[in-house]
């Protein structure tokens, strides 16, 4: 046991890294260690990395050099995406001690044991910022190094992947990168809490077998596992004890959650969850259109704890673009899913995801895919440029749009997803609406912020309320990105 040992986490990306983040946290905690916010006093660093993007790698090699620089003699881990699809580019960054790809977090406590290990052997020097390590070469053989006793050295792949390390330290001690084929179990990361939230992000799916032609996910995160139905809801049951009381199941392809076996698929968990005395909302977190049947839809109607917040993925509204992403809907399908979606909840907030200069996407198609979000009538859009990811089908891609116009298309989409969301405000005031609430909007603020069930941020000036409260508020007033009201006594 490490008591009260310190340790410190940067989570970059998506909800499935802030539930994976978590399940870690848990995991050192159980073993003694407190977490704190301060890197420069951590004796363990956990850095989990995101690369859906360019600038999301950017972002983890910047807080790797940060980290390192704050702190030269703590233990520093790189986890997650990044890692798993550029494991060399993050090891010649230099300052990792551990890399661990996906479906590998499970062995962060005991990668930190053995570098400690390592370093009692000898090499205790901290690293300095900046210094020019000896980086392992990919034709070097990372069994000539001494192993330190008990280590397997090489014991997995014959390259640099799966690898411990020896006595003599390298920049990176422990290495676990499994290839995409290797990853058929759904990772369990168990959570009692979830730090700083009034939400609980619940992971009950891992990997996507879809290969859109743009996306870099299939490969880091590997293929479709889902976890099993009864571990979801045991979580749940350990989360609702320790307050949390809305639940947003999470995943890489939600869609495809037990999609063999409907009797445990999402409607099933769902109807399960909703039977949980203490749980009081369920949400679905990114989702893929084509799920949303009619009697899908019907069946989750049935669940009153569901909330009415639909993120559906779009990515464009011109069908010539969605063949080349690869993407399995027509503008047409979606807009019919759309439209049921609307007709079973009325009060659906329906948001979504634009991406803008895909290779080939000319000024006319662009248009196109503009009208067309212009009339789903979003509650918001996020909306971002097409970035090349290395080894995707898009990265080969000719017929590039410049980085200039990318720039002015999201600009257009963004000012459209502005509009769409004050139209979607305007049509609240005057309701009552439930409201959980989450934080101070700043610090030295009386005003207060929360979420209604479909998803709408909503702003209170009251001091007295805490943080996971739920109470009804009037709305009145629309702001740019929440919607001012007061507390009243229900509808």
């Amino acid at each position: 046991m490490h008591r009260n040992e310190p340790v410190a986490f940067i989570t970059l990306g998506c909800r499935v890294n802030s539930s994976e983040s978590e399940g870690m946290r848990a995991l050192f905690e159980a073993d003694g260690y407190s977490v704190v916010s301060d890197l420069s006093v951590a004796s363990v660093i956990v850095i989990n990395t995101c690369t859906v993007t360019k600038m999301s790698d950017s972002k983890s090699r910047q807080m790797i050099r940060r980290a390192r620089k704050q702190n030269p003699s703590a233990i520093i881990a790189v986890v997650g995406c990044y890692v798993q699809v550029a494991a060399k580019e993050v090891e010649n960054i230099g300052g990792a001690d551990i890399l661990l790809g996906n479906n590998e977090k499970h062995r962060i406590v005991a990668a930190v044991a053995h570098v400690r290990a390592v370093r009692r052997q000898g090499d205790t020097r901290p690293y300095a910022y900046g210094e020019d390590k000896n980086l392992l070469k990919n034709d070097e053989n990372p069994k000539n190094a001494s192993p330190v006793e008990g280590a397997k050295v090489g014991n997995i792949d014959e390259d640099t992947k799966n690898v411990v390390y020896g006595e003599k330290r390298k920049e990176v001690t422990v290495c676990h990168v499994p290839q995409r084929q290797e990853m058929t179990v759904f990772e369990e990361l168990p959570l009692e809490k979830f730090a700083g939230q009034t939400r609980a992000f619940v992971r009950i799916q891992d990997g996507c077998n879809q290969f859109c032609s743009y996306c870099i996910i299939p490969y880091a995160r590997g293929p479709v596992r889902s976890r099993d139905f009864q571990s979801v809801l045991d979580e749940v049951k350990s989360l609702v004890k320790n307050g949390y009381t809305e639940i947003v199941l999470t995943g890489i392809h939600l869609a495809s959650y037990h999609a063999e076996k409907p009797q445990e698929g999402l409607v099933a968990l769902v109807q399960a969850l909703n039977k949980l005395e203490m749980v009081q909302r369920i949400r679905f977190g990114s989702i893929e259109p084509m799920l949303f049947t009619e009697d899908f839809l019907a069946a989750l109607r049935e669940s009153e704890k569901f909330c009415p917040h639909f993120h559906l993925s779009l990515q464009s509204g011109c069908e010539a673009t969605l063949v080349r992403m690869n993407r399995h809907y027509t503008p047409a399908e979606y807009a019919a899913i759309v439209k049921k979606i609307r007709q079973i909840f009325p009060d659906a907030n329906v948001t979504t995801d634009v991406m803008v200069g895909f290779p080939g996407e000319t000024a006319e198609a662009f248009e196109v895919s503009y009208r067309f979000c212009q009339e789903m009538k979003f509650g918001w859009m996020h909306v971002f440029p097409f970035s090349p990811r290395k080894g995707t089908v898009a990265a080969k891609m000719t017929d590039l749009v410049a980085p200039e116009e990318k720039s002015q298309r999201v600009n257009e989409m963004t000012h459209l997803a502005k509009v769409m969301r004050q139209s979607a405000f305007a049509q609240e005031v005057g309701t009552v609406q439930e409201v959980l609430f989450e934080q101070k909007l700043t610090q030295k603020t009386a005003w207060r912020l929360g979420y209604t069930r479909n998803f709408l941020q909503i702003a209170v000036k009251d001091a007295s309320i805490k943080a996971g409260e739920y109470r009804f508020v009037r709305l009145h007033n629309v702001c740019d990105a929440w919607i001012e009201g007061i507390i009243c006594n229900g509808q």
